[in-house]
């Protein structure tokens, strides 16, 4: 089990409901939802100033990073960001189309 213990600075971005702890997302190392999300926690005092100011994208694997069904880039934001993050729209042109984007930005 992940005891997430918040400091100043990552109090209010740790304050989500966490769900499915045991979930194997790695079978392969047998690696859990809890032991990313610790994984992620240890490592935030020293990840968060080289990623600030910069797009979130999140990948989103409907069936496990290794199922049937193929990956997806979620671009849509929930309707109530955590304290801290900030929207931003991006505007993507390629030859036969353009899309617009939003990103949530750290």
């Amino acid at each position: 089990m992940v005891k997430i213990v918040a400091e100043d600075n990552l109090s209010e971005l740790t304050k989500v409901k966490l769900t499915n702890l045991d979930k194997i997302l790695y079978p392969k190392n047998k690696v859990t939802k809890a032991q990313v999300i610790e994984y992620y926690v240890k490592m935030a005092p020293k990840m968060l100033p080289i990623i600030a100011d910069r797009p979130l994208v999140l990948t989103r694997y409907p069936d496990g990073i290794e199922g049937d069904k193929f990956s997806f880039l979620k671009k849509t934001l929930p309707k109530a960001l955590p304290n801290g993050l900030k929207q931003k729209r991006f505007t993507h042109q390629h030859p036969n189309e353009t899309s617009t984007t939003s990103s949530a930005m750290t």
